[in-house]
Parts: structure tokens; sequence; C-alpha cells
């Protein structure tokens, strides 16, 4: 039944390659990074005791706004924030408006041996600056694992007016645009924060635009099992490399009118899944 599950999947996504003319990149959609900078992904990194408690305690003082997104791959939502927060590690006290809650699914991503996914999440998070506090939530008269985290400006291209409007060919153009500014900021952390950000379709870029010009990106979901250990030393220009190999030429061709969330959705399940047949990638 698994097979033909994956199999169904397989299919799915070859046909949508097929209708869309996508290009079969060889290497644009590998999940597994073999490089020889590669220290492993962050959910196999070896986790503190400390690390391990990150979800222990019970956040208070936290008002949630409205939802954002109701459910992703590993979470059970994404909420606003209402008024302050006054985070408990430093005793910052934050707007609102800077910050998101992520809701996680207990049973992917904090308990048995999927709790990995969650502690490499915080883990990932802290090293790029983003964290704020994580532990258990009550919401709906249930306590729930969530991770509070700052809010990256901008937003997915597709939503922009400029992108909308603008014809095919502007539509390309500015999606190279944003890849080459995507792997600039992917290959600049990499460097300097020894972070490989590789879950980078483009709903995960937040992009801000000056008319039809993008003038900002910034990274959002540093998932546990898309975030790499990069080894010190590394090269900028290395890491640029390997990111533009990887998407340029998909940002180039994914359909302009088509549902780019969808595609990376497929994408992103069927890759999981064929792999996670041979070492339980996906909790899934």
């Amino acid at each position: 039944m698994h097979f033909f599950l994956l199999l169904s999947q397989f299919l799915v996504f070859f046909s949508f390659l097929t209708v869309h003319g996508l290009p079969l990149v060889p290497r644009g959609y590998s999940h597994l990074i073999s490089e020889s900078w590669s220290e492993g992904l962050f959910m196999s990194k070896q986790f503190s005791s400390e690390e391990q408690k990150v979800f222990e305690p019970k956040l208070t003082g936290l008002s949630l706004g409205p939802v954002l997104t109701k459910e992703g791959h590993n979470n059970a939502g994404i909420h606003s924030v209402s008024g302050a927060y006054k985070d408990p590690h430093s005793g910052t006290t934050h707007q609102g408006e800077t910050l998101v809650v992520k809701f996680l699914n207990p049973t992917k991503m904090v308990e048995g041996k999927n709790a990995k996914y969650g502690w490499g999440e915080v883990a990932a998070l802290k090293v790029v600056g983003d964290y704020v506090a994580s532990g258990m939530l009550e919401n709906q008269g249930k306590l729930v694992p969530v991770i509070v985290m700052k809010k990256q400006p901008g937003a997915d291209i597709h939503d922009s007016t400029a992108y909308k409007g603008a014809n095919e060919e502007k539509k390309k153009e500015m999606r190279a645009k944003l890849a080459k500014a995507m792997c600039a900021k992917v290959a600049k952390m990499a460097s300097e924060k020894l972070l490989y950000h590789h879950d980078n379709h483009m709903g995960n870029v937040m992009a801000t635009l000056t008319g039809s010009e993008i003038t900002n990106v910034n990274l959002i979901d540093y998932g546990a099992d898309w975030c790499y250990r990069v080894k010190p030393g590394t090269s900028e220009k290395v890491l640029l490399a390997f990111c533009e190999k990887d998407w340029i030429t998909i940002y180039y061709w994914v359909p302009s009118s088509g549902p780019p969330k969808l595609c990376a959705h497929i994408l992103r399940r069927t890759e999981h899944n064929f792999e996670g047949i041979g070492g339980e990638l996906d909790p899934i």
C-alpha cells in the first residue's frame, strides 16, 4: 500500500512537470546535500540536555492575533501576535507586529524520535538570530508546543501587484532576479553563520519591491530537515555556486500563473517520502 501511495505521488509530480514544461534539472530538487562542505542536517546534530528542554517551559503573556497560515508541512498553523511580548530569556520586550508564533504538530516535531525536528528548528533559528522563545502555550484549553520567532519583512513575490501585472517575460526576469538575490542571501548566511538554508522555494523567500525592482529578500522556514551545518572556512563563492546551480533554472521556469506553492508542496512531499524509505528523513 505504501509503495502505491509513493508511486501515485511520483506520477502526480511528473505529470505536473510535463504539463507546465518545467525542466527536469538533475540536481535542482535534490534534498540531500553530499558536498564536502556539509556537516549534515541540523536535525542530526548532537543535542545537549538544555537543547532537549526547549519545549518544556509554559509560555505566558503571549496574546495571539489572526491566523496567518492554517497548516503547513510540519506545523499546525502560524499566528500573528497581538500586543507586546516580553522574551522570557533575554527580558527584551517585542512589539507584536514583529513576531509570529508557529504551532508545531506534536507527533511530527516534538514527541519521541521526532523530537529532533523541533529541537533542530529551534537550534537553527538561534543560529540565524530569529529565535525569541519556545515552549507550551495554552490554546483553546490545551497546551500545544510553539516557537515564537521574529517576523521577516517582505512577501511572496507572487502576491505583489508588480508581479501580477507583468507580462510573461517580465515575470521570468523578476523570478531570475529573485533567485540571484535569494542565493546571495543563502550563501552569505551560510558563510557567516555556518547554516545553509536549503528549502528555497519561492514561498519561503520574502521579497521587498520598489516598483518591479527587488530591493531586499529574507528567508523563512528553518525546518531542521532542510537546514545544513556548514564547515567553517567554506567560501561564500562555493556556497553561492551551489545554490545557483540548484535554483536559478527552477525559478526561471516555474509556471507564472500556476500555483508555485502547490508545485513546491508536490516536490517536497514526493522527495521526502522517497528518501524516507531509506533513512526516515520525514516523520510523516
